[in-house]
C-alpha cells in the first residue's frame, strides 16, 4: 500500500540540504517524453499546495519541479533545497550524503490524471480546441485591498527587477501590467528607453516591469530554452527563465494594483523568443504579447499554450540579418510561420488571413512600410496579428511615435475575456 501524506518522514535537522523525490527518480523530464504542458498543469493544479505542506522539511527551500509520465503511470515531485550558504547546482543532487525520501504517491495519480484531462493537455492532439478555460485567474493585492499607496519600485528579491508606476498611481485603479524582455547584450532599462515604454507609463497608465536576463558569455540574455545560449549540459535542466518571470508577475500582482486580465509581454530578439516561451509555458498568467524580431521553436510540441489562449502580435523586418525573417530550418520558425502558428493555437481561421491597411512604423523608411495581416474567428477573445516591416532591420529605428503607441496600445487593448 502506498504511504499516505501523514506518513511522510521529515529529513533530520542535521542535514543542511535535503531532496524529496516522490515516485520515480528520473530527472530527465525537460527533454524526455514528458511534455512541458503536462508539467505546467501539474505545477498549477497540485504541486504548489502539496509541496508547501512539506516545505518545513527543507531548511532552505529553493525550488520545486514536477515530472509526469502517462506511459508509466507514475509521477514525481522534486523539492530542491539549497545549502546554508545559498549555493545550489545540478551537481549537488542527488547526493548520497543528503537525505532522499522516496514515496510512491499512487493515490495522488487519479487527481493528477483528472487535472490533466480538465486542462486538455493531451500530447496526441494538435487541435487548438483542446484548450479550455481552467477558471484560473491570478489574484493580488487589488483583490483583498492590501495594496500600498507608496509601493516599492523593486521586486524580485536576490534577482531584482525595476518597476515604473504612473505618477498618479491610485490603489483604487487597476492597471495593466507590461513586462519588457530585452534583447541580447542590453538590459531592461535600455530596452524600455528604446521602445519608449517608460515615457508612456503616465500617458497610457500601466505598470512597467523591466527585468534583466542573466549574463551568459558576458552578455545579458534570456534563457528561453534549456538548450539556448551555450548552456552547459549539466545545467540545462534548471536553466529556463520561465519560473523567474512567472514569479515576478505574481509578485507584481501582490504588490501593485494590477488588472490581471491584462498582463502583457513585449520582447525584442532574445526577449521575443522568451515571450513566446512564456506564452506557452505560463499562458495562465500571460494574456497578450508583442514579439519584435524574435521567433519560436519549429517543433509545435515544444511551445504551445498549456491552458489558455494568448493574443499575439508579431513584428518583424524582412531585412533582419540576426533573427532571419525566413527562419532557420530545424532551429526556429520564419516570422510568417510563427504568426500563423499562434493563430492556429488561438483557434483562428488560418485559411482566411486578412490584410489591414499599411501604416508607418519607421521614420527612416518613406511611406507606410508596414503591412498587417490578421486572422478572423479566434476563440476565447484572443487575437493574432503579423506586422511585416518591409525594409526593416533587426533593430528598427527611429520609430514613428504613433507607431510605438500603436503596438503598446495593441497590448493594452487585448485583455483576456
Amino acid at each position: 500500500m502506498p504511504k499516505r501524506h501523514s506518513q511522510i518522514k521529515r529529513a533530520p535537522e542535521r542535514h543542511e540540504q535535503s531532496i524529496f523525490v516522490f515516485g520515480k527518480t528520473s530527472m530527465t523530464c525537460a527533454h524526455g517524453s514528458v511534455s512541458k504542458r503536462k508539467k505546467r498543469a501539474l505545477i498549477q493544479g497540485i504541486s504548489n499546495g502539496f509541496l508547501e505542506s512539506i516545505g518545513g522539511a527543507c531548511k532552505y527551500p529553493y525550488a520545486a519541479s514536477t515530472n509526469f509520465s502517462l506511459s508509466t503511470y507514475r509521477c514525481s515531485f522534486v523539492l530542491r533545497c539549497r545549502t546554508r550558504a545559498g549555493q545550489y547546482g545540478a551537481s549537488t543532487w542527488p547526493d548520497p550524503e543528503h537525505n532522499i525520501v522516496i514515496i510512491q504517491l499512487r493515490t495522488l495519480l487519479l487527481a493528477v490524471v483528472t487535472a490533466l484531462a480538465l486542462t486538455a493537455c493531451s500530447d496526441s492532439s494538435n487541435n487548438s480546441n483542446d484548450l479550455v478555460d481552467t477558471g484560473f485567474r491570478l489574484t493580488g493585492c487589488a483583490d483583498d485591498g492590501s495594496c500600498a499607496s507608496n509601493p516599492t519600485l523593486t521586486i524580485g528579491g536576490e534577482r531584482p527587477s525595476m518597476v515604473q508606476i504612473p505618477s498618479n498611481y491610485d490603489i483604487n485603479t487597476r492597471y495593466p501590467l507590461v513586462m519588457v524582455l530585452h534583447g541580447r547584450g542590453v538590459d531592461g532599462w535600455i530596452q524600455s528607453l528604446y521602445l519608449g515604454l517608460i515615457d508612456r507609463v503616465d500617458r497610457l497608465q500601466y505598470v512597467l516591469v523591466y527585468p534583466d536576463g542573466l549574463s551568459l558569455g558576458g552578455r545579458k540574455q534570456w534563457r528561453f530554452t534549456p538548450t539556448c545560449c551555450d548552456t552547459p549540459q549539466e545545467e540545462a535542466a534548471d536553466i529556463s527563465d520561465v519560473s523567474y518571470l512567472s514569479g515576478l508577475i505574481e509578485e507584481a500582482a501582490a504588490t501593485y494594483s494590477i488588472d490581471t486580465s491584462r498582463i502583457g509581454l513585449i520582447g525584442h530578439s532574445s526577449g521575443g523568443f522568451m515571450s513566446f516561451t512564456m506564452a506557452c509555458e505560463a499562458s495562465h498568467l500571460v494574456t497578450a504579447m508583442v514579439n519584435l524580431a524574435g521567433s519560436t521553436f519549429v517543433d509545435l510540441d515544444q511551445c504551445r499554450p498549456s491552458t489558455e489562449r494568448v493574443s499575439v502580435l508579431t513584428i518583424h523586418g524582412d531585412l533582419d540579418d540576426t533573427v532571419l525573417f525566413d527562419g532557420v530550418d530545424g532551429a526556429y520558425l520564419s516570422a510568417p510561420a510563427a504568426a500563423d502558428r499562434f493563430a492556429m493555437l488561438a483557434g483562428c481561421d488560418t485559411n482566411s488571413p486578412t490584410a489591414k491597411p499599411d501604416f508607418d512604423l519607421l521614420g527612416n523608411i518613406d511611406g507606410a512600410e508596414t503591412s498587417i495581416t490578421t486572422w478572423p474567428g479566434c476563440l476565447g477573445g484572443a487575437e493574432v496579428e503579423f506586422w511585416k516591416m518591409n525594409g526593416g532591420p533587426h533593430i528598427p529605428g527611429p520609430w514613428v511615435p504613433a507607431g510605438l503607441d500603436a503596438f503598446v496600445e495593441w497590448l493594452l487593448d487585448h485583455p483576456r475575456a
